[in-house]
């Protein structure tokens, strides 16, 4: 019979050992890569959103890079770290696994991923903790369906990976989850990028201001799909501008 003495034990407990650190190690890379280009994307996006370019503003690509690159760091750490958690310590059979465990992730990072966020509003002029408080409704939102994608999507794509290096299959696996949980979670994520940049407005008025160009492509709509018409005017708005 094969029978796992304490040596092989122990010695297999020090190769799953390496085996975190070196993910660790390797997403915290990533991250730290992300953190300059998500800086880049996020402050055109916010003076697009803004109309800064209508006034030939310059647009400040890496504000606060001291504070961004910790946190996001911290932010993708977390949220994989939270998973295994619950995956190790919650039995999987329980109803409140399957949803809570699902949105936990995203939920619980959100205050960590709203300072990162603030530092590009910085047409506000508040302090940065009480900057990263405001859009906190959609910005929810986003991060339980941005954790989702980097956890539940994530796994999925990867099994779908057909090469047998592990690294490579998490890279690409991440990839494309991304991809699609970026696309799914970008309006809440732009509606509450406006309310951190502007908090004088409220949601509705945010909405207006990015929707209203497109009410005569959408006006043939019957009645019954006006939230449909309003997400995709919203959707269509902020792609195309």
């Amino acid at each position: 019979p094969n029978v796992t003495t304490p040596r092989k034990k122990q010695r297999n407990n020090m190769i799953a050992i390496a085996q975190q650190h070196q993910l660790f190690i390797f997403s915290s890379l990533a991250a730290s890569i992300e953190s300059f280009y998500r800086s880049i994307l996020n402050a055109e996006l916010n003076a697009m959103l803004m109309k800064s370019r209508l006034q030939q503003e310059q647009v400040k690509w890496f504000p606060k890079m001291h504070v961004q690159l910790p946190t996001r760091i911290f932010y993708i750490n977390g949220i994989k770290g939270i998973r295994d958690f619950l995956d190790k310590y919650i039995p999987k059979k329980e109803g409140i696994y399957l949803y809570g465990g699902a949105v936990a992730p995203g939920l619980l990072m959100t205050p960590i991923v709203s300072i990162t966020e603030a530092c590009n509003a910085i047409k506000n002029p508040e302090p940065i903790i009480k900057r990263s408080t405001r859009g906190l409704g959609p910005r929810s939102v986003r991060e339980i369906i941005f954790g989702v994608g980097l956890n539940q999507l994530s796994d999925y794509c990867k099994d779908r990976v057909s090469y047998p290096n592990l690294i490579v299959k998490n890279l690409v696996g991440s990839l494309f989850a991304g991809v699609m949980a970026g696309y799914v979670s970008h309006v809440p994520h732009n509606l509450a990028t406006m309310k951190m940049m502007d908090p004088s407005r409220g949601y509705i008025d945010h909405f207006r201001l990015m929707s209203f160009h497109w009410d005569d492509k959408f006006r043939y709509l019957p009645t019954s799909m006006r939230p449909v018409s309003a997400y995709l005017k919203f959707s269509v708005s902020v792609s195309i501008n």
